[in-house]
């Protein structure tokens, strides 16, 4: 019988919400939003399973690519998202921490 196949590239997961990853990486409950318990709880089971999620990191605003995306901000405060955004559509290559 054969085994799992060896991952060859680990899954890196990265969310803007501070308090959804320290949510995931907690024991405790905080979450009241229900709809958000379950996102954590789905986030909780597939951290650290064998096929999903390896690594479940924080990204800053100032470092997230989707944030022109998702927010409407003056272009001022999203022009170094928008060519990190740039960059990877173009590029194929995002660096994070």
């Amino acid at each position: 019988m054969r085994g799992a196949p060896e991952r060859l590239v680990p899954i890196l997961a990265f969310s803007d919400g501070n308090a959804t990853v320290q949510s995931v990486l907690s024991s405790k409950l905080t979450q009241r939003n229900k709809r958000r318990l379950a996102d954590v709880a789905c986030l909780r089971e597939s951290y650290g399973h064998e096929d999903a999620v390896d690594t479940l990191k924080h990204l800053e605003g100032p470092r997230n690519p989707s944030d022109p995306l998702t927010k409407k901000t003056k272009l001022v405060l999203n022009a170094g998202t928008m060519d990190l955004l740039h960059q990877f559509m173009t590029k194929g290559v995002l660096q994070l921490p």
